[in-house]
């Protein structure tokens, strides 16, 4: 289990919770889900990417910068962005000078990080071959836990 807080990403406000070896978020559109997965799969490139790199990333991601994947209140983008999991953070800070003039994010980004692909599948397209890859691993999960019995039966033993 990994521990997840995410503030001020896109619609995200204030998440926190905890994830498993396998998650699967299902809910209404617009409602996060897609914005969770994305702020965890740009905080896992930050473990290799220098801040400059960083914004790049945000752009090719986005086609805009952190002020506008910044959650919006009043149609301002709040900061800080803080992307954290683990122990390790990510976290995007709006620098503003004389008359409101804004300037670049600093971006303070952790030295070692735990995230690794088991947390950027969710973000990822994922092709009609790599899901039939990865079932047999998902039902070995879910027979694993006696709780997911009847999700296995279903699933066909």
């Amino acid at each position: 289990m990994v521990n997840v807080r995410v503030v001020n990403w896109r619609c995200i406000e204030d998440l926190e919770l905890e994830l498993a070896r396998l998650n699967v978020f299902m809910g209404k559109n617009s409602t996060g889900k897609s914005s969770l997965a994305y702020a965890i799969y740009f905080a896992s490139k930050s473990r290799t990417y220098d801040p400059q790199t960083l914004r790049t990333l945000i752009t090719q991601l986005y086609g805009c910068g952190f002020d506008a994947v910044a959650r919006l209140v009043e149609n301002r983008p709040q900061f800080p962005i803080s992307i954290k999991l683990g122990d390790s953070e990510l976290s995007v800070e709006q620098e503003v000078e004389k008359g409101e003039k804004a300037t670049e994010p600093k971006i303070t980004k952790p030295a070692t990080s735990p995230w690794t692909d088991e947390f950027l599948l969710p973000s990822r397209r994922i092709s009609y071959l790599q899901i039939m890859m990865l079932l047999p691993k998902i039902v070995r999960e879910l027979r694993a836990k006696p709780e997911t019995e009847a999700i296995t039966r279903m699933l066909g033993g």
